[in-house]
């Protein structure tokens, strides 16, 4: 049993349900909710690192850093060496981010209390793939209709509604398709008070734009007057400090949703003269439809990708034949460069 399938059957056994996972060639990356003993009901948001390949005091870092950005209040390390074996600097810095380590005779230790099975644990293990960005990433246009797709439903077991799933689906998009920083606001407030993320491009020239996901049955969604206030005050709240912690500017705020009714000209007007950002509408299957592409790009390609030229002020709305268009161009540009790579 590899370290993959030990980490994955102690989790299992402590109720740990995983809603996301981002495989790499040198870890897994999992996140997820704990439960909590009774008489608490609230489960607790943590995510965990399955390390495959030797650690270190930077890839520490970086998941400490990917834990806060998705808004896990919990960190679980697991690696095949015992804690006493690691080298000092990578204990302290263990500590330092308070990321529990799990290895050695502690993980073998607690896979003693595991009931599960190896053929268990191997489904599991299996059953991943419907959680991975790129099957999220398919999932939004559905998503974006309070629609759950059966295998990704039956994977979390029914626990999470769809517009909770689609949050996580587009976090994946800016994140792991697009590989841009992204930091999750909380789900806590929904989608009334404040928007779901911030995305830090810095391709390019530097800029921030926030994005808000819009999981309705209705068949368009018509934004109304209350939600383009809220926008305008929370652009006006969150662009001091983005010029200040990011050292860019905030150019975008993106709403995404299955499709859009109503005056959006007015409403991209409105939020551009008291803000100076522009409101961009985008609908699900274009988001879709880009970052499953995005997605297969080599790394280096990723940061070629300007998206300023999709999010022009004189779009009422990106959909797909803005994408397509785009999509064309830049393989007309680079498709044979980045296929010989």
């Amino acid at each position: 049993m590899d370290i993959k399938e030990k980490a994955l059957q102690v989790l299992k056994s402590i109720g740990y349900q995983v809603s996301g996972y981002y495989p790499y060639d040198h870890a897994v990356n999992l996140v997820g909710f704990l439960p909590q003993p009774s008489p608490f009901d609230t489960a607790i948001k943590m995510a965990v690192e399955i390390a495959q390949s030797p650690i270190s005091t930077e890839s520490i870092e970086s998941f400490a850093k990917f834990g806060k950005n998705v808004l896990a209040l919990k960190l679980a390390l697991f690696y095949a060496d015992d804690f006493k074996d690691l080298e000092r600097e990578i204990q302290n810095t263990l500590i330092l981010l308070k990321v529990d380590y799990v290895g050695g005779k502690r993980l073998e230790k607690e896979l003693l209390k595991s009931s599960l099975s190896v053929e268990e644990t191997k489904e599991i293990k299996n059953s991943l793939d419907v959680l991975s960005p790129k099957r999220l990433i398919e999932a939004i246009p559905e998503l974006s209709q309070r629609k759950i797709p059966k295998d990704i439903k039956d994977t979390l077991n029914g626990r999470f509604k769809a517009w909770e799933i689609m949050e996580d689906a587009v976090f994946a998009t800016f994140f792991y398709a697009f590989m841009f920083e992204t930091k999750q606001l909380g789900r806590e407030k929904k989608f009334h008070d404040e928007p779901e993320g911030i995305v830090i491009i810095s391709n390019q020239q530097p800029f921030a734009l926030l994005y808000d996901c819009k999981s309705t049955k209705k068949e368009k969604y018509k934004m109304p007057i209350d939600d383009e206030r809220a926008i305008i005050s929370y652009i006006n709240d969150k662009k001091a400090e983005i010029n200040i912690k990011y050292r860019c500017e905030l150019r975008y705020f993106i709403v995404v949703s299955s499709c859009f009714g109503g005056d959006v000209e007015l409403r991209r007007n409105n939020v551009h003269n008291a803000t100076n950002v522009e409101l961009v509408c985008m609908e699900a299957t274009a988001l879709s439809k880009f970052a499953l592409w995005a997605h297969k790009l080599p790394i280096p390609y990723k940061k070629l990708i300007d998206l300023k030229k999709i999010f022009k002020f004189g779009e009422k709305i990106v959909g797909d034949k803005m994408i397509e268009d785009f999509i064309k161009e830049f393989d007309n540009t680079h498709k044979n460069a980045y296929e010989g790579d």
